[in-house]
């Protein structure tokens, strides 16, 4: 029965592997990785469980158009990855229309129905393979959460 089951592990991984190409990507050339000069909200958030951290910063025009961000993550892949993937996704967006894209994001997340699609995520959408590791889902909700709490402010 184990090697049957090892197989299909194997096999698994092998289908997440091709999904999971975007998110290697991210997670070896994150974007925005770098810090920016100017900014006019900054959050940071942890996980003390993990050691998992994220650095969000963004700089808005005055028609509160995000025209520059940085997201600076430590810890496993998928915070990386999720903070990259999360960075690219806001950036030249209004932060005013932001807030129903990240509930929607957060429905996506939570919602393991495959057969619903989320076009407007665009690569975010790759994030979902967290669905089948419940554990993981609180790494890509950090930034999430980073995110929220500038939209609050802003």
């Amino acid at each position: 029965g184990d090697h049957r089951d090892l197989h299909l592990s194997i096999r698994r991984q092998r289908q997440m592997c091709i999904r999971d190409s975007v998110i290697m990507d991210h997670f070896r050339n994150p974007r925005n990785g770098e810090e920016i000069a100017e900014y006019d909200y900054c959050r940071e958030e942890i996980n003390p469980f993990c050691g998992d951290k994220i650095s969000l910063k963004i700089k808005l025009s005055p028609e509160r158009v995000i025209t520059s961000v940085s997201a600076i993550a430590e810890g496993c892949t998928v915070i990386k990855a999720a903070s990259s993937l999360l960075s690219v996704f806001i950036e030249q967006s209004s932060i005013d229309e932001l807030p129903g894209k990240i509930e929607k994001f957060e429905q996506f997340l939570k919602n393991n129905d495959e057969s619903v699609g989320y076009p407007e995520l665009g690569e975010l959408s790759e994030l979902g393979i967290v669905r089948q590791h419940p554990v993981r889902l609180k790494c890509v909700l950090l930034p999430v959460r980073a995110l929220n709490n500038i939209i609050n402010q802003s």
